[in-house]
């Protein structure tokens, strides 16, 4: 690992560092549901969501003059209107999916119209499209900025608020814990809030990452290494096995998988590789809202090669019971195939406006 491994702000252009890391995360999330082995998805689990709300916290805008209503209208563009977009795009091709075999029911005109509702109000998603992050993210944006403008016009100590998010944290962690879901899924907001404020405090507190030490690289490896197989989280479903579990593993997912995009950064051998990544993280939204529906692809393969059923096509997200292998095609082509499509949709749309 480099020796100094401090992540820079950079004005006016994107961070690497912070592209090649959502990168990864983002393909760790198409792993994760590719139906690969047990182990290997319990690991990605510790830590993947953990790290978008750390580096949406990190990038929170903590300017003393922050204006509410022009920061909520930034979220509602990059957060509600994505979920809008593509939800109501999805809800319209609805019956010509259970047609087409690729989900096993249809929808009447009463349920467009009651999914239609739901998507505007931001209350949920519909199949086939996993955007229960965009809601959450969004709350929790919110429920950040109303406490640090708070604290700004109290001139109160802004460190402050890990403590109040850490007590937050272990009340949603109790409610997970019995099962018990709240308005809004504030359970778990309430979880994932401390990470949005840890990513917040990195970006004040870069000293975190400049431990250069064998023994903490190690400690954090055999963490993540043994937790697997015996801890089980899932926190679109609030399932987080142990608060202090949760904590620790996500801590130790976050800072190596930044220290060793910081190495990356440094390794001039593997261009290619740190455009493709980058290329993942700038266009991670994509990849997140397609990578279900491209998984398709891949199980009308699999159909057509084994002579399976075409009502297989129906599996979600992923054929079950088939070659232990099969999880890395679907990755592949779940990460593949909406990169192509949204670099060739930003490239229509840039051609349309230089016209």
């Amino acid at each position: 690992m480099p020796k100094d491994n401090t992540i820079i702000i950079q004005k006016n252009k994107r961070n690497e560092v912070f592209d090649l890391a959502r990168g990864i995360a983002i393909i760790l999330v198409v792993i994760g549901h590719s139906g690969c082995p047990e182990y290997l998805r319990n690991f990605i689990y510790l830590f993947h969501m953990p790290v978008f709300y750390t580096f949406s916290g990190y990038f929170f805008n903590s300017k003393k003059n922050i204006q509410v209503f022009s920061f909520i209208k930034r979220k509602i563009d990059s957060l509600y209107k994505p979920f809008v977009i593509y939800s109501f795009v999805f809800l319209l091709f609805t019956n010509i999916f259970y047609k087409s075999h690729i989900i096993s029911k249809s929808i009447s005109l009463e349920d467009f119209q009651k999914l239609g509702i739901h998507i505007l109000i931001f209350k949920n998603s519909i199949p086939l499209l996993p955007f229960w992050f965009l809601r959450s993210l969004f709350i929790i944006n919110v429920i950040f900025l109303f406490e640090y403008t708070f604290m700004l016009r109290r001139k109160y100590d802004a460190r402050i608020l890990m403590i109040i998010n850490l007590i937050l944290f272990f009340i949603g962690s109790y409610f997970c814990m019995n099962g018990t879901h709240l308005p809004l899924e504030l359970q778990r907001e309430f979880i994932l809030l401390l990470f949005f404020t840890f990513g917040f405090y990195l970006k004040m507190i870069p000293s975190i990452l400049k431990i250069d030490n064998n023994l903490y690289l190690i400690i954090r490896i055999l963490i993540l290494l043994v937790c697997p197989f015996f801890a089980k989280i899932d926190l679109a479903y609030s399932i987080i096995f142990n608060p202090i579990v949760l904590i620790v593993c996500s801590f130790c997912g976050i800072t190596l998988l930044l220290d060793f995009c910081n190495f990356l950064k440094q390794c001039k051998q593997l261009v290619i590789t740190k455009k493709i990544l980058c290329l993942c993280g700038k266009h991670s939204l994509a990849i997140f809202a397609l990578h279900f529906i491209s998984f398709k692809i891949v199980s009308l393969i699999i159909i057509n090669i084994k002579h399976l059923d075409i009502n297989l096509l129906t599996s979600f997200p992923t054929i079950k019971d088939i070659s232990p292998y099969w999880w890395i095609f679907y990755t592949i082509i779940g990460v593949l195939t909406p990169l192509a499509l949204n670099i060739l949709y930003t490239r229509i749309n840039n051609f349309k406006k230089q016209r």
